[in-house]
């Protein structure tokens, strides 16, 4: 069986994004990013045999867009969201994993995090991660330009999520932030 997590995308290439009154909300969930944690809510539809489980942000702040700042700050917490949600979404509805397949760099971390965060709850689940831009790989020098009136900055400093672990620096309009990852502050 086949099941598909994805964010529940608005119209695009002919595909449109599911409205909440032609799936079940299955639950809703509070995933961790930085010292907070952002609320979404999991919608579950069935269609031509494939269950797909799509998460869906009700502030409308997530998600708005395939690619939307992918290489800014909303895309980098939407990747953090989406990895986590992979593994809160099965849980909660009982999923047995056996293969994980991150498709892109919007899911990596997901084996670091079945790895890491996760082991004790997937322990027969392996992951796959396929990567469709060889040419960026990823290169990411710790530092993101951000405007100071973005509204996902102040979204996640509403959520207590930008507090530890984050540099800024303001000047201006603008906001250098630098991430600096868990993995620095464990061990």
């Amino acid at each position: 069986e086949a099941i598909v997590i994805s964010p529940n995308f608005p119209d695009r290439e002919g595909a449109k994004r599911v409205q909440r009154s032609d799936a079940a909300k299955i639950l809703s969930i509070s995933l961790p990013v930085g010292n907070g944690a952002i609320n979404l809510d999991v919608l579950k539809i069935t269609e031509n045999g494939v269950t797909y489980y799509l998460i869906d942000d009700p502030k409308g702040d997530f998600f708005q867009g395939l690619y939307k700042d992918s290489d800014g700050l909303r895309g980098l917490i939407e990747a953090v969201l989406l990895s986590h949600a992979v593994f809160h979404i099965a849980r909660a509805d009982h999923l047995k994993l056996d293969v994980i397949h991150a498709n892109d760099w919007q899911t990596g971390l997901v084996p670091v995090y079945l790895k890491h965060l996760y082991p004790q709850d997937f322990t027969k689940t392996v992951s796959v991660f396929t990567s469709h831009n060889m040419a960026y790989q990823g290169v990411f020098n710790g530092y993101l330009l951000v405007d100071s009136n973005d509204p996902i900055l102040k979204r996640l400093t509403l959520d207590r999520v930008l507090e530890e672990g984050v540099n800024f620096q303001r000047k201006q309009n603008q906001t250098t932030v630098q991430i600096i990852p868990d993995a620095y502050n464990k061990d």
